[in-house]
């Protein structure tokens, strides 16, 4: 972790002796192992008698006056090992590195540890009025925890409050509002006790599980006491109708969820720690709470009194059912420009789609105002960048390292490395032998330079002598002096520049390192990172054709025929390409928080058909064995006046549900809200146009045919 400060105030003793103070008092914070300042430096002095360097502060007493500061500052300077860490070209601004135990990096006290740094950085601001930027991997980790469990509770309430004000608005009735919202809710606490119980922490993925949950259990309640109301109006006895409800729509329903469901745990497949908690909990949480609506709708409902004369339906009203004839009528009557219009939307989204990139930044979930953000660019202006980029050579040999001629070749790399300016100065074996050759000429800064044949031994003989717990070591070498490692830190550049740049380095760094007698690897957190934004899309991508062949699967157990599943499934695709249309032509990059969108969409999307198909099935299943004569028109027309009500209140609650994303302040979530959302308008669309005019098309070329 990171603090930086710039201001004139830096050159002043006081100033000096409280940003000394601050770093003390963070070295002494169980969990810190070390706080480097400048008033606090490390540096080498020469102990001729037993030839070798001691390690030492560079300014080991208080400063008592202005005199004490500007020495202070004519040490740094001639200590070339720290130019362009410890402060910036024009020395207007200076940082402070913390280092972390490890054990405390991925323990959840990492939380607590990073607050009493932000507690003492106010504290040094208050009491200078110089601002203290903060930064770093455990800091962003640790400020991103906090913002997750902040707005883990606010989507919860505001997804609770919005599907029950959708219950009222539609039922206009105390029960059927209450019950349905007391259901999810207690598929919320299923949810949350399921990832106790499996060790999962609340991420930023898992903690929208919750609200997911509220906003897809709600239409099982609706669903179901729609059939009840309908089979009351016409059995007039309340228990027939329950049970009659219950059996007819309990299938229909459980494949619906299982779609769904389906959606969200194809993340289990993608060897992401994060996405494999999401997919597991998602699914087991979405089918918990469809057990929950299928057994205790019907128990509760039966203990209360029948629907009320004028709550048999869902108050809809005359603009619905005029929406609803007019739907009938295009499908009947306007076909071909149905199928017109869907095809140049999907011209237009193919194109979108080829405009797509692969790119992600470490902080680019977070709006380019909060303070993290700006922390993170302050630290990339004064300092080039903050995230760790490392560079692994292995020598292949036992004492390898101690060899001139790869300390030259170290040297070019260095020098290759500098011509890129994302990346700040390299921290290796090399920066310290310099050091050592310059502490050896008693400190003259003119001889910071690698030592030649004839002083190479002497100065080896001397840095081999050098403390191993010093902070001046690093982690330069291994226990064998086989693999060395160069260190960078360098800008939040995004993944897509960064696999560039490394593509253009990689056979550059092999022209001074050849293959066959060094292994050169790139890591640190940054290659990590884009490596593994890299390793999620393509995983993603295989996550979203598992949940394609698994739901057609279950399209082909519903349907049995080829076309019917082909039938069913474009209705769902088409909204996908138009989505991610929509995501190239606006900018929004294909990234770990914004593909798995996809796959989630796929499954909600799929409800609509099955509502849509089974009813069809089970009408047209009915007039057959009644010996009716079939009229693909009446029934079309019939099954869109009957499953269109509740199809289109159902996307009305998934598309409100989703849309209280789009408040929140990761970037991801609300790419995550956005999208869904609009992928349920145009799955609404598809589902309740294209997908009927599909089936009246195939209808009357059948008996076109007879």
């Amino acid at each position: 972790m990171v603090l930086g400060i710039k201001s004139p105030k830096i050159r002043e003793y006081k100033i000096l002796n409280k940003w000394k103070g601050l770093s003390l008092s963070i070295s002494k914070i169980p969990g810190i192992t070390n706080s480097l300042a400048l008033t606090n430096l490390f540096v080498l002095k020469k102990d001729t008698l037993q030839q070798k360097f001691k390690v030492d502060l560079i300014e080991p007493k208080i400063l008592s006056n202005q005199k004490d500061a500007d020495s202070l500052w004519k040490n740094i300077r001639n200590l070339p090992f720290y130019k362009g860490f410890i402060t910036n070209k024009d020395e207007t601004s200076t940082l402070m590195a913390v280092s972390f135990d490890q054990k405390v990096l991925n323990d959840h006290d990492r939380l607590k540890v990073v607050q009493n740094i932000i507690d003492l950085g106010k504290g040094f601001e208050k009491e200078t009025k110089v601002r203290v930027h903060f930064s770093g991997l455990p800091y962003i980790r640790s400020m991103m925890a906090e913002m997750v469990l902040k707005e883990f509770i606010q989507f919860l309430c505001i997804s609770i409050l919005i599907t029950a004000l959708i219950l009222l608005i539609l039922y206009r009735n105390f029960y059927s509002f209450l019950f349905p919202i007391l259901i999810v809710m207690i598929g919320v606490v299923w949810s949350l006790g399921l990832m106790a119980l499996l060790g999962f922490k609340i991420t930023l993925l898992t903690g929208i599980i919750p609200p997911i949950v509220v906003v897809i259990g709600v239409p099982n309640s609706i669903l179901i006491l729609n059939k009840y109301r309908l089979e009351y109006g016409l059995l007039k006895n309340q228990m027939n109708a329950l049970t009659k409800a219950t059996s007819t729509i309990s299938f229909t329903i459980f494949i619906a969820n299982i779609t769904t469901a389906i959606g969200f745990g194809v993340f289990y497949f993608t060897k992401s720690q994060i996405l494999e908690e999401f997919g597991i909990t998602a699914f087991l949480s979405i089918m918990g709470t469809y057990l929950l609506s299928i057994v205790l709708i019907p128990c509760i409902f039966s203990f209360l009194p029948p629907p009320p004369l004028g709550h048999l339906e869902i108050k809809e009203g005359k603009t619905i059912r005029n929406l609803l004839g007019f739907i009938s009528y295009q499908v009947e009557y306007r076909r071909k420009w149905i199928y017109a219009i869907t095809l140049v939307f999907l011209v237009f989204g193919f194109y979108g789609l080829s405009k797509i990139q692969v790119n992600g930044f470490i902080v680019d979930d977070l709006p380019t105002r909060h303070p993290v953000y700006q922390d993170l660019k302050f630290f990339e202006s004064e300092f080039t960048g903050v995230l760790p980029f490392e560079i692994s050579i292995d020598t292949k040999r036992k004492n390898g390292v101690r060899n001139l001629d790869l300390l030259g070749r170290i040297e070019d790399l260095e020098n290759l490395m500098s011509h890129y300016p994302n990346f700040t100065k390299a921290l290796s074996i090399n920066q310290l032998i310099k050091y050592g050759k310059q502490t050896v000429y008693n400190g003259n800064p003119n001889r910071y330079t690698l030592p030649s044949n004839e002083e190479i031994g002497f100065i080896l003989s001397y840095v081999g002598n050098i403390p191993k717990n010093s902070a001046l070591t690093h982690s330069y070498l291994d226990s064998n002096s086989q693999v060395l490692r160069v260190s960078f830190q360098m800008s939040d550049m995004g993944s897509a520049k960064m696999s560039q740049l490394v593509s253009i380095l990689k056979p550059k760094v092999d022209s001074i390192f050849p293959p066959k007698k060094y292994q050169v690897q790139f890591t640190g957190s940054s290659i990590l990172f884009i490596k593994g934004t890299n390793y999620l899309v393509t995983n993603l991508f295989q996550s979203l054709a598992l949940a394609i062949v698994l739901i057609s699967l279950i399209m082909i157990y519903l349907f049995r025929t080829p076309r019917m599943v082909l039938i069913s499934l474009i209705p769902n695709l088409i909204p996908l390409v138009l989505t991610a249309g929509i995501m190239g032509f606006s900018g929004i990059n294909l990234k770990p928080t914004t593909i798995l969108i996809f796959s989630i969409a796929f499954g909600l999307a799929s409800d609509q058909t099955i509502y849509f198909l089974t009813k069809y099935r089970l009408d047209l299943k009915s007039l057959r064995a009644k010996g009716e004569k079939i009229d693909p028109n009446s029934l079309v027309g019939k099954v869109i006046q009957e499953t269109g009500l509740s199809m289109i209140y159902t996307a009305i609650i998934l598309f409100c549900g989703f849309s209280i994303f789009d408040f929140s302040t990761f970037g991801g979530t609300v790419s995550l809200g956005v999208l869904i959302s609009l992928t349920m308008i145009f799955a609404i669309l598809t589902n309740i146009l294209l997908l009927p005019s599909m089936l009246l098309s195939i209808a009357q070329s059948e008996m076109e045919k007879d």
